[in-house]
């Protein structure tokens, strides 16, 4: 597939994804008085846009992090696990810490969303059943705190066991469980186009049972493929509110999210990070577009009350706002603490909204690190901003044939903002004088920048 034909995929894609959020990019007031970004799920529940992975996380790391991550500076209340990494006690731990150092700045309840994934191995009804039951057990205590109002979204982390995935084991998988969930029902990977079927009208039991399961908030799939998600349609009573990702699949199979945006399920994505570092050193000139639009917006946050948290934007900060601006949920995980400040929900709902022109160069340059292939400095923009200093003017594009296109007539000390390509030539008219006139090339090596123009 050409580069062409890839960015026609990701163009549409988007604005697929931009449609299919009824409140896309939503702001409101989070526990604590912060803006943080928010969307609606299909059930009519509030749902962050951004949170923390721990699930991949030492043990020893996951109670600081989460406690860490809730405090007023970084407003994260999203945490995204599996039940098969047993780590619940760490996750409460960390939540009831949280809210213990944020009491002096919190009134009522403090609401915290858990992401709990069930693993293949746990499908089937009967064990779907029990594995949720043994996950609740996990979060008794922050469930029985009075300062907390967790909210739990189960999903089901894989439809069945792969024979090709290379942490997948089924039958030694198998061998190391429990007894007590190997006596609830024949092995799921003997009935892989069955089990997770079986699961899901477990979870709808589950979630439609409120008295019993007042704290499961919402039920959805993760790493379900197309094929899988069309299957809803001949058994289900409840559809998945959240389907969750990897980023690479938002990004090479739009048939998946447009079956996603006709049936209102939100989107959450995972190794957002990881698909971008593997491939800045690949493509460096999407890289530099990258920075460049990261300067931009950097600038704009120093004149705004914004100015005094932080530093410059990075790469993956703009990536990552690209991401819940068009109304897609993130759960970056970290090893490092300083992290949690850089990808919090504070940090990343205080970049502005990005223009039509910001939205494409991060669409141009993730093509480019999806695809292996870097961008072009030929089709790269370049804004450039013509500004009429001493009289009024009248600007033009020349095209190839020598033709002239009027762009637009600019007033004494007014400005027009124009987004280009390198190359291309233009030619400012005196109004008053059309024999006083000044001609403009786009240099190349202004591919990704802003140049300023005057006359």
């Amino acid at each position: 597939m050409n580069s062409v034909t890839n960015f026609n995929i990701l163009t549409g894609l988007m604005a697929l994804l931009i449609s299919a959020m009824s409140v896309s990019g939503q702001i409101i007031e989070s526990n604590i008085d912060e803006n943080i970004a928010t969307t609606t799920l299909s059930n009519g529940k509030v749902f962050p846009l951004v949170g923390l992975g721990v699930g991949k996380s030492h043990p020893s790391m996951i109670s600081p992090m989460i406690a860490q991550a809730m405090q007023k500076d970084k407003s994260t209340f999203l945490f995204d696990t599996t039940h098969h990494n047993d780590n619940e006690q760490f996750v409460s731990s960390g939540i009831i810490n949280g809210v213990s150092r944020m009491e002096s700045n919190i009134n009522g309840k403090v609401t915290v969303h858990v992401i709990s994934k069930l693993w293949h191995t746990h499908l089937g009804y009967e064990r779907t059943a029990l594995s949720v039951k043994k996950m609740i057990e996990g979060y008794k205590k922050v469930l029985n705190d009075e300062r907390v109002d967790l909210k739990i979204h189960v999903l089901l982390n894989w439809p069945r066991c792969y024979d090709n995935v290379n942490f997948m084991d089924c039958e030694e998988e198998e061998n190391n469980l429990s007894e007590e969930m190997k006596s609830a029902k024949s092995p799921s990977h003997l009935e892989k186009n069955v089990a997770w079927k079986q699961s899901w009208k477990a979870l709808e039991d589950i979630y439609t049972t409120q008295d019993e399961y007042p704290m499961i908030e919402s039920i959805g799939v993760s790493n379900f493929q197309l094929s899988d998600m069309e299957e809803f349609q001949n058994f289900a009573l409840v559809h998945p509110h959240i389907i969750q990702m990897n980023a690479w699949s938002l990004f090479n199979d739009p048939g998946l999210i447009d079956y996603c945006h006709y049936h209102d399920m939100h989107v959450m994505v995972y190794n957002a990070m990881g698909m971008l570092t593997k491939g800045f050193d690949g493509a460096p000139i999407a890289s530099l577009h990258l920075e460049e639009v990261a300067s931009e917006l950097s600038k704009d946050m120093m004149v705004s009350a914004s100015s005094s948290h932080g530093r410059d934007l990075t790469k993956g900060q703009l990536v990552l706002a690209w991401l819940i601006q068009h109304g897609i949920s993130i759960i970056p995980g970290t090893k490092r603490f300083h992290r949690l400040q850089e990808n919090s929900a504070v940090s990343l709902a205080r970049i502005p909204e990005l223009s039509d022109y910001q939205v494409e160069a991060v669409a141009h340059s993730v093509e480019a690190f999806l695809s292996g292939k870097d961008m072009e400095k030929q089709n790269i923009k370049v804004k450039v901003t013509f500004e009429a200093k001493s009289n009024d003017m009248l600007l033009y594009r020349r095209q190839s044939n020598g033709s002239e296109e009027s762009i637009a007539y600019i007033s004494q000390g007014e400005q027009f903002d124009e987004n280009t390509y390198p190359k291309n030539d233009y030619v400012l008219y005196d109004a008053q004088n059309n024999k006083n006139f000044f001609e403009y090339r786009v240099a190349a090596e202004l591919a990704g920048r802003h140049e300023k123009v005057l006359f």
